[in-house]
Formats: C-alpha cells, sequence, structure tokens
C-alpha cells in the first residue's frame, strides 16, 4: 500500500488509490466471511445530476468511515462493523433536491431499495441502515456540497425514559415492552420506526396544520428504533 501512495503523484491522487484500495479489502473481506461481494459500480458519469449538468469528480478523505463530496456520486459501504446494521451521519447545505439511495450491486442481487436521505434545505441527521446495502448513491446538484460518515450501531443514542431532539434521529432502546409515545412539530408528519428480530415495524402520525403537535405511539418497541 505504501508503494502504491508514494507512486501517486498529489494527495488527491493518493487519497483516491487509498479509497481504491479500502474498497478491494471490503470485497475481499466480505468474501473471506462468506457474505454478498460487492461489484464494481457504473463510472460516475453514467449518473447525470439533477440538473442535467457533469456530476463531481469523487472527493476522498483520509478518515476511513467518511466520504465527502459535490454533486452526484456513488460509493461502496465501508462498514465499522461488516455484516452488521450502521449509522449514516448526513450533512449536507443548499437549496437544491439531494437525495441519498440504497442500492445493492452484487454477483446475484442488483437492486435500488430505497432513500436513505432526502431535502431540498440544509440537513444533518442520522440514519439507519441495514446490512443489506453495499452501496450509496448521492444524487445532487453540482452545488450541493455533502459529507456521509457510516458510524457503528453501539454509537445510537440510548432511550431510556425520555429523548430530546431535532429532526431524524436513530434511538437505541435495550429495555422490555414498554409504551412508547413520540410527539414532535413538523410541518407535515411525524413517523417512529422499530428495527429488532422481528424486522420493521413503523407508526406514523399526520399533521393537520403545520406547527401543530403529532402524537404517535407504540406499546412494544423494539430495537433500535429511529425517530
Amino acid at each position: 500500500m505504501r508503494e502504491i501512495l508514494s507512486a501517486a503523484g498529489t494527495d488527491a491522487d493518493a487519497l483516491a488509490a487509498l479509497q481504491a484500495g479500502r474498497a478491494e479489502l471490503i470485497r475481499l473481506d466480505a468474501r473471506v466471511h462468506g457474505r454478498p461481494v460487492p461489484i464494481d459500480a457504473l463510472p460516475a458519469t453514467a449518473y447525470p445530476a439533477a440538473s442535467g449538468t457533469p456530476v463531481s469528480v469523487p472527493g476522498a478523505t483520509g478518515e476511513r468511515f467518511l466520504t465527502v463530496g459535490q454533486g452526484t456520486r456513488e460509493f461502496v459501504i465501508d462498514r465499522p462493523e461488516p455484516g452488521r446494521p450502521a449509522l449514516v451521519e448526513v450533512t449536507t447545505t443548499g437549496s437544491s433536491a439531494f437525495m441519498v439511495k440504497e442500492v445493492v450491486r452484487t454477483a446475484d442481487r442488483v437492486e435500488t431499495l430505497g432513500n436513505l436521505a432526502s431535502t431540498y434545505e440544509d440537513h444533518h441527521e442520522r440514519h439507519y441502515l441495514t446490512p443489506d446495502p453495499t452501496y450509496l448513491l448521492v444524487k445532487a446538484d453540482l452545488d450541493r456540497r455533502w459529507s456521509i460518515r457510516i458510524l457503528p450501531i453501539g454509537q445510537a443514542r440510548r432511550l431510556e425514559t425520555e429523548c430530546v431532539g431535532q429532526s431524524r434521529e436513530v434511538l437505541s432502546y435495550e429495555g422490555g415492552p414498554a409504551l412508547l409515545t413520540v410527539q414532535a412539530r413538523a410541518p407535515q408528519f411525524c413517523s417512529a420506526a422499530f428495527f429488532g428480530r422481528r424486522g420493521r415495524r413503523s407508526v406514523r402520525g399526520r399533521l393537520r396544520r403545520a406547527g401543530s403537535a403529532c402524537p404517535a405511539r407504540s406499546r412494544r418497541p423494539h430495537r433500535p428504533a429511529t425517530k
């Protein structure tokens, strides 16, 4: 690896080489441990930005689980705990369309699972990532700067008796059966989704007017929960 980095002409070349090496290690680790092996994503130029402008050049960092960029890009997911759920911390600034999609791309399966994040505003939230996706696809205009950090699921905020926050958050609940009450003020709706051994279960309450309270209740929360 040191020889590869020394052969790179600039810091950007060295970071790109480091990122490519990590992607190969992710595939090797999956193959050794019998997990689905991510196959190569299509080149970045295959994805037009939302406005039709060319996509950005990928921006690698020296931090292993942090990816930064501008515009549209797809990258392989490097998990702190391979094969397990993870937290995805998404930060972006701008006023144009921004979307993060979960993608499975292996030799046996190619599928876009859905939107992990979607906004037209500044955004800083945590999201729950299941073990299935192998890539994250960011779709945005070139004026959109963003960063995505992958964290261990154990770093989720613990929900004991009460949690107060803003925007979307992932909470970890380790207690027994209980009554969960979610109250929020939002322009459209609030929701809670539970992830556990029994799969996903969602509870959603819609608002009658902007700024009104949105209660949602469930009697048997699984863990962890995302708000």
